[in-house]
């Protein structure tokens, strides 16, 4: 992410999301070959999960293609 032209002030909070759409926009789009889903160790052992059968992805972790100038 580029740094928004302005930090302080009324318009701050608009040109740092415009910052992160900048981001957003310039990414490939994700598919299944790089996304992993897995389940945290212990998940089964928590009282409140009642299936302890449940093979439920608790995390994923998803490799992103930025294709801008500074990641080029």
């Amino acid at each position: 992410m580029e740094c928004p032209n302005k930090l302080d002030g009324p318009d701050a909070s608009e040109k740092i999301r415009d910052e992160k759409v900048r981001v957003l926009e310039a990414m490939d789009p994700v598919t299944l070959d790089e996304v992993f889903l897995g389940q945290y160790e212990g998940y089964h052992d928590d009282p409140t999960i009642t299936n302890k059968e449940s093979n439920c992805p608790t995390f994923a972790a998803v490799r992103c293609f930025i294709n801008n100038q500074r990641w080029a």
